[in-house]
């Protein structure tokens, strides 16, 4: 019998310890941020610093109609060490098009959604949105061209939209890793800027923009995507604040 008590007892100390408090629900249940702690600072400073570039360069460019200083300088040397793109350039090329840029914003915000992350999974459905909007509009207030006066190229829309989709992707990643500020700033710059490079660089390659289009694409993708996570998460804390009146 002092056996059976003494199991009893270690059963129900044992499902008191596994049964989780009421802290620990409502930290579970709690909506993640589209941005962390830990980042929402940087990526705003990041925001801030591309619009900026985003701006100069625009106001640099402006009316051009051909490549000069470095545009000239770093044409020379992509289409040096990839004189015959091929098929393989154009498909890249394809994913940046509308149609795949919406299909990849619609997986990616399924991922977010499997992860527990319904506002990052926002800004990945809102931020092509975006990026494409200020793309569209930027071309005819810049008015550079390329190939002729009806080929609007600055600043490059699907630089942009492949940007937007990357900084998503790594702010997800940053996320899941629960990595600090340094090391997820790291982490969410050399991945974007990586993935966003195979697409700048094919633009160039196939002579479809000048180097510093896919720069304008790349700055109004990472300030977009800063954009709309800040907004996305001031407006949840505040419905949150409303419904905890």
């Amino acid at each position: 019998m002092p056996s059976c008590a003494a199991d009893a007892s270690w059963v129900q100390e044992a499902m008191l310890t596994a049964t989780p408090n009421r802290d620990d629900v409502r930290r579970w249940r709690a909506p993640h941020p589209a941005l962390t702690a830990a980042m929402a600072g940087p990526i705003a400073v990041l925001g801030g610093l591309a619009v900026l570039v985003l701006v100069a360069v625009g106001a640099l460019v402006a009316g051009g109609t051909e490549a000069t200083g470095p545009d000239r300088w770093l044409q020379v040397l992509v289409v040096g060490r990839w004189p015959d793109p091929g098929e393989g350039a154009y498909f890249i090329d394809y994913l940046g098009d509308p149609a795949s840029v919406a299909k990849a914003a619609l997986l990616l915000a399924a991922v977010c959604v499997a992860f527990g992350r319904r506002r990052l999974a926002v800004v990945a459905l809102l931020g092509p949105v975006v990026t494409g909007l200020v793309t569209t509009l930027g071309k005819p207030v810049v008015l550079r061209t390329i190939h002729g006066p009806d080929n609007l190229s600055y600043p490059s829309g699907h630089v942009g939209a492949i940007a937007t989709l990357a900084a998503v992707l790594l702010l997800l990643v940053v996320d899941l890793l629960r990595a600090g500020r340094a090391v997820g700033l790291v982490v969410f710059l050399v991945g974007t800027l990586g993935i966003t490079a195979v697409m700048a660089i094919d633009q160039v390659a196939i002579d479809a923009h000048y180097p510093s289009d896919a720069l304008g694409g790349l700055c109004a993708g990472l300030a977009v995507v800063a954009g709309v996570a800040l907004v996305v998460d001031r407006a949840a804390a505040a419905v949150v604040a409303r419904r905890g009146r």
